[in-house]
């Protein structure tokens, strides 16, 4: 490995240099003592040399000078080559002797390179949990920008773990705080209004989570307990769209009927951008946007009245539901949504239409169905609308001919059922003769 092989080559070198050490101190003893020898012999020759001297030069008056050892100052460099000064004092002054040597000297010192230490480059994010919970690990990694040279630091660990996800596999859900009361389904004899909690965090495991319409996650009270007016117009901030079967399953002259009713209900409706914005589509076998989202009356009358066609066909409930869902995209964020479906109540696809019905109302769009038939009973068009069922499906249970005689009647109720807020120019009238 790489380790090793810096090893050995660690090992080569420091035998080289103990070897060359060697070699360098052996011949250094050998000057020391050559030049001791030669000293010494001076000193015996002057010495002898001074016992013939007639004047005061006698070899007990011969004094050389003497200095203490070498004390090394502090290197001026770490390393990579530096300067260090080195002192010595003199311990006897010189009396005809050898005269003092010098007694500072400044020689290179720690000659060698600077260690390089290990430097790592910032951890990585943490890694995927290897479990969803019960206890899992994830790693994380980072590289090395630079290797260690010379002796420096070695390298820390490159990779690192911990735990992760340690909550228990079994697990409730949680639920979030309770909405605010949402509007009320009906501006007048008595509705009601509910608030719900969604989750937050799905329950795991064999965890439970109470379904969407417990107790614990949905609340309805009484609302707009007071008596309808003779003439209600829907004054409400919504987006509506009527969903209009015209399916063979109808009669031409059936139609017609749905057709005058249409657009008597869409006169109970006061257009505006703080008011109702509406749009109508069509369905037989393929579904039509007869009129996209509107604020302006006119032109919605004037589309049921012209473009409403009667189609024939299979009754294909399911295609009218999804063009009803693209065409809120154009709604208001700040408005009630609401899907007005008018049928005879038998779709050729019930599978299909239970989804996009489920798939309209996850959207956030109250879906009403009024079913208009003579025969049998629909069931199911309870379990498709908003919950409750009972309060979002509203039968013409004798068919065309009582829709036919009752228009007036069905069309108010219509809108406060499905209308929050309604106003009156009969008990507007009455109020302001009161006031006089």
């Amino acid at each position: 490995s790489e380790a090793t092989q810096t090893q050995t080559n660690k090992l080569r070198e420091q035998r080289a240099l103990n070897k060359d050490f060697k070699a360098v101190d052996t011949k250094c003893k050998t000057l020391v003592g050559e030049f001791m020898m030669n000293l010494c012999g001076l000193r015996k020759v002057r010495g002898e040399l001074a016992k013939f001297s007639q004047g005061s030069m006698k070899p007990e008056k011969i004094f050389d000078c003497v200095v203490t050892d070498w004390r090394p100052q502090e290197c001026s460099a770490s390393c990579v080559g530096g300067k260090q000064l080195l002192t010595r004092a003199v311990s006897q002054l010189p009396t005809l002797g050898i005269k003092c040597p010098p007694l500072q000297m400044v020689k290179k010192c720690n000659e060698f390179p600077c260690p390089i230490d290990c430097q790592m480059a910032s951890w990585s994010k943490w890694g995927r949990c290897t479990k969803e919970c019960g206890g899992g690990l994830q790693a994380r990694v980072r590289n090395i920008k630079r290797r260690p040279n010379h002796g420096g630091k070695a390298c820390p660990a490159q990779t690192e773990t911990q735990q992760c996800n340690v909550a228990s596999c079994d697990a409730d859900c949680k639920l979030s705080k309770w909405s605010s009361w949402k509007a009320c389904n009906r501006a007048c004899g008595g509705g009601t209004q509910r608030r719900v909690k969604g989750v937050v965090t799905p329950a795991r495991g064999t965890g439970r989570c109470p379904k969407p319409l417990n107790g614990l996650r949905y609340k309805r009270q009484a609302c707009n307990k007071n008596a309808c007016p003779p003439d209600p117009v829907c004054s409400a901030k919504m987006d509506i769209v009527f969903v209009v079967d015209s399916s063979g399953s109808w009669t031409e002259k059936g139609y017609k009927v749905v057709k005058e009713f249409l657009s008597g209900l869409v006169g109970r409706y006061q257009f505006g951008k703080q008011n109702v914005k509406m749009a109508v589509v069509e369905f037989s076998k393929e579904a039509f946007v007869v009129q996209t989202m509107t604020f302006d009356q006119k032109e919605m009358l004037a589309a049921v009245a012209g473009k409403l066609q009667f189609r024939r066909g299979l009754t294909d409930m399911a295609k009218g539901l999804l063009a009803a869902e693209q065409v809120l995209l154009d709604g208001r964020k700040d408005a009630q949504s609401e899907v007005i479906v008018i049928t005879d109540g038998k779709p050729s696809f019930k599978f299909a239409t239970s989804n996009a019905a489920t798939k309209l109302r996850r959207s956030g769009a109250r879906l009403v169905f009024m079913p208009i038939r003579t025969y049998g009973a629909s069931p199911f068009l309870a379990n498709w609308a908003t919950h409750p069922g009972k309060e979002n499906v509203f039968r013409v249970r004798a068919g065309l001919g009582e829709l036919k005689s009752k228009m007036k009647d069905w069309q108010t109720k219509m809108v406060v059922s499905t209308c929050p807020t309604v106003t009156s120019a009969i008990l507007e009238k009455a109020s302001a003769a009161a006031a006089r």
